[in-house]
């Protein structure tokens, strides 16, 4: 096995039969790599090649093409007090952050079910369950927990 499934949020990834749906990672850049090699769906990461389909779902009249329209790192930082605001960030050349409300409509439009957050967002949970999302996981996994977004039957 190699190391990096070694990690207490790659055996709890793997031993986990997660829906085929699309994950997203808050505040890191790096947590949404070590997700794709364990072969989730993720959302941010590097992109080589820019999802116009998607991207296109977060700026429907493309105001920030030139801000995503790159290959890139792409993290994604909270925006805890407005749910409808999207706000796209370049940083660097090749690393741009979207700043988005974990409740915000055009999430689950992405099919996104699962989100990583740092532990650090405890203080920050009310507002995460009123997305209708709850954790997975009972302890921190790398200082991480791993949250699903549970749709209300209609």
């Amino acid at each position: 096995m190699p190391q990096f499934e070694k990690k207490e949020l790659a055996e709890f990834v793997n031993s986990h039969n997660f829906e085929k749906k699309q994950w997203i990672a808050y505040d890191n850049i790096i947590i949404p790599m070590y997700l794709k090699a364990l072969g989730l769906e993720v959302i941010n990461g590097v992109n080589f090649i820019p999802n116009a389909e998607r991207l296109k779902i977060l700026d429907h009249e493309e105001n920030n093409k030139k801000i995503y329209n790159r290959y890139a790192h792409i993290g994604v930082k909270p925006i805890f007090d407005d749910k409808n605001k999207i706000i796209f960030e370049l940083k660097q050349a090749d690393f741009y952050e979207i700043h988005i409300h974990p409740c915000n409509e055009k999430i689950k439009s992405l099919d996104v079910k699962y989100f990583i957050f740092p532990d650090s967002y405890t203080s920050s949970i009310s507002s995460i369950k009123e997305c209708n999302l709850h954790q997975l996981n009972n302890i921190p996994l790398n200082n991480y927990n791993v949250y699903e977004r549970i749709d209300k039957e209609k």
